[in-house]
């Protein structure tokens, strides 16, 4: 193929083939197109491919690319876009047919790559993807080195300050060798290419859109971040060894913050702008701290943006300070003790009354009864009939819970549990019970984004059956199995739980059952989800929930654009970024396989480390170390790599993997 390269426009024919014995016509060729080059124009000689011979199909009538034996060929261009946190995503993948050479494939209507397969005899579903993974897999190629190699370059090679790639296409020929498929790369277009993708979408509606999304989702995301640059928020709380990344990104954020923090030598004081040792830990002190933080806040800071909290503790001594500080998009104190009080929770919902056309949180709630005494027992199972779940009223992490069978079963878990926990286990508002229903049904996450009582992004991952009767997780698996329409349902009960009891803004973490009855409310977390939620969005859905509970907290209206509610489907989800799912790891559980395997040498998992050592607890309340994660192109992949990664390091046995498992198959 002989074209130029600089030419100004319409001064030379299109780009011609040549068979390479033609020797003399590619002479006469290029010395015809040097004779009139401007500086710095040029020709270009390289290799022409064309599209694989067509087969004959069967079951197609006439629709064939061969009817009438004319010699096509066609052209794919593929939409590729920078995400917003610099990945590679492909949009968009169009068609255009033509004769041999070319000719009449730029006034081609275009078409989806599964059709043009098929007129080319390819009409198995599964090759048809294939083809079009190894397409989308050179696109996105070409990107992330353009990414990277912007990242060194100077000011004068991006072409400004800031300037980078953000969108291209990329045209492809798809060959065959040796019956391989192989995507050829032909031409990088930085323009003009988008007018064959509008066409194509509206032809065809239910792709409308699809091209420029991540395109103006990146746009949006750099908007954001210039907005939150210089903001000053209060976190209230630093965390443990699983929160030391957060602080490093907060950082690169260009925010500041302003650290509350009990321990006057934590490893994130050097990364805020202010830090304010108070010992925090002791909430029935909540009022005075937070009159404390308010008094160091307007006497040594002056103007503050926001103010949130990572920390489950901590939820209602932030509000607290937000309340004073006359913040509009903390979460009201009377909210967040609402959130903390698992009893008050469904109570208050129980007697929510929202617009007609709101789903009722009430529909999605259950009776809880509160456990002050011994003798409260005995009316509260008259109430919450047995088997049932008991556990702490101001709990986390699922520590103390259990599902409790009989009478005796209650009563003893009741009388012990709060004897050997304290403070460090999530009991600093009391040690008060609750009994509540033991509902049916599979366990998810829901993470939901709300900004003054609009959902802006809603996000769910799967849980498999927990480990009985003490209630720890055993996998959590995302995107989720569950079909669309379960999911918005899931994600539609969680938002009107959240604002049925007052959080109208912020990113919050609710715990909800699917049931057979549909969606049904655990607890409502009114705070950022668990370290590996985070991780996990950032790597599914291209999503970072700290930057938008950052954002939230500051009144910046924090847009997603991969998520539920924006019709960004977990089928999609998984096509774009695979199925990841984790594995819990417990000291006394897998305590002999932790240390015979150095997991973080593993090239093939991702592993989340949530203390900087193994903990043995001489009690029943064995809490995760860490997490250790598998990703793969399909469900049924990641199924079989977490099996034979957890058996291969005797972390669980086959039996126990494929009961672990159960659950992730799709609805």
């Amino acid at each position: 193929m002989i074209s130029s390269f600089g030419y100004k426009e319409n001064k030379l024919p299109s780009p011609t083939p040549f068979s390479t014995s033609d020797l003399s016509g590619i002479t006469s060729a290029v010395l015809d197109l040097l004779n009139c080059p401007d500086s710095g124009d040029g020709v270009l000689l390289e290799a022409f491919y064309r599209s694989f011979h067509p087969a004959v199909p069967t079951g197609i009538g006439r629709h064939a690319v061969n009817v009438g034996k004319t010699k096509h060929d066609f052209r794919v261009t593929t939409v590729v876009s920078r995400t917003p946190l610099d990945g590679a995503r492909v949009t968009q993948v169009v068609c255009s047919i033509g004769d041999l050479c070319g000719s009449g494939i730029a006034s081609s209507v275009p078409s989806s790559l599964e059709m043009t397969l098929r007129k080319w005899g390819i009409t198995d579903t599964t090759q048809q993807k294939a083809i079009r993974d190894t397409v989308r897999g050179a696109a996105e190629k070409i990107l992330l080195v353009l990414i990277d190699r912007e990242k060194n370059a100077t000011s004068t090679d991006r072409g400004a300050k800031e300037a980078c790639t953000e969108i291209l296409g990329v045209e492809l020929v798809i060959t065959k060798i040796d019956d391989v498929f192989i995507p050829v790369v032909t031409n990088i277009k930085a323009q003009g290419f988008l007018h064959q993708m509008s066409l194509f979408e509206n032809i065809n509606p239910v792709h409308r859109g699809q091209a420029a999304r991540t395109w103006v989702q990146t746009m949006l995301f750099r908007s954001q971040k210039f907005i939150m640059k210089g903001k000053t928020l209060v976190i209230v709380g630093g965390g443990g060894y699983s929160n030391r990344q957060t602080w490093t990104d907060i950082l690169d954020f260009g925010v500041k913050v302003v650290l509350v923090e009990s321990d006057q030598d934590h490893f994130a004081k050097g990364q805020v702008h202010r830090f304010l040792h108070l010992d925090i830990d002791y909430h029935s002190r909540d009022l005075e701290h937070a009159d404390v933080i308010v008094k160091f806040v307007q006497s040594q800071i002056g103007h503050v943006d926001g103010c949130l909290t990572f920390l489950e503790d901590n939820v209602p001594l932030a509000s607290l300070v937000g309340e004073a500080l006359h913040l509009p998009h903390t979460p009201s104190y009377k909210a967040a003790v609402a959130a903390k009080t698992k009893g008050l929770t469904q109570s208050v919902l129980f007697s929510t009354a929202p617009p007609l056309h709101v789903m009722p949180p009430s529909l999605c709630s259950s009776p809880v009864v509160r456990l002050n005494g011994v003798e409260d027992l005995h009316n509260a199972v008259k109430q919450v009939p047995l088997p049932a779940v008991m556990k702490f009223e101001y709990g986390m992490q699922a520590v103390g819970v259990k599902h409790v069978r009989t009478f005796e079963e209650a009563l003893s878990h009741m009388q012990h549990v709060p004897t050997i926990l304290g403070v460090k286990d999530g009991l600093g508002h009391g040690d008060s019970m609750v009994l509540m229903p033991r509902l049916l049904g599979t366990e998810h996450d829901v993470d939901i984004v709300l900004m003054e009582g609009q959902l802006m992004a809603g996000f769910v991952m799967d849980h498999g059956p927990t480990h009985e009767p003490m209630c720890s997780e055993t996998v959590i698996s995302s995107p989720s199995v569950l079909s669309g329409e379960q999911q918005r349902q899931l994600v539609a009960a969680a938002a009107a739980s959240c604002t049925g009891i007052g959080l109208d803004t912020g990113v919050f973490a609710v715990e909800m059952m699917m049931t057979p009855r549909g969606p049904k409310l655990l607890e409502i977390n009114a705070r950022l989800g668990a370290l590996y939620t985070r991780v996990f969005h950032r790597l599914i859905y291209g999503v970072d929930l700290l930057y938008l509970a950052l954002m939230a907290a500051c009144g910046v209206r924090p847009v997603a654009g991969s998520n539920i509610v924006s019709g960004y489907t977990s089928v999609q989800a998984r096509e774009d970024n695979g199925q990841l799912i984790a594995f819990p790891l417990y000291p006394k559980r897998h305590g002999k396989a932790l240390a015979t395997s150095r997991l973080h040498d593993q090239g093939t998992i991702l592993y989340l480390q949530f203390h900087e050592g193994i903990e043995l607890r001489d009690d029943e309340f064995d809490q995760a170390f860490a997490l250790l994660a598998v990703r793969a192109p399909t469900l049924e992949e990641a199924r079989t790599k977490l099996l034979a990664t957890c058996t291969a390091l005797e972390l669980e046995t086959e039996d126990t993997m494929v009961e672990i498992l159960q659950d992730l198959v799709f609805a």
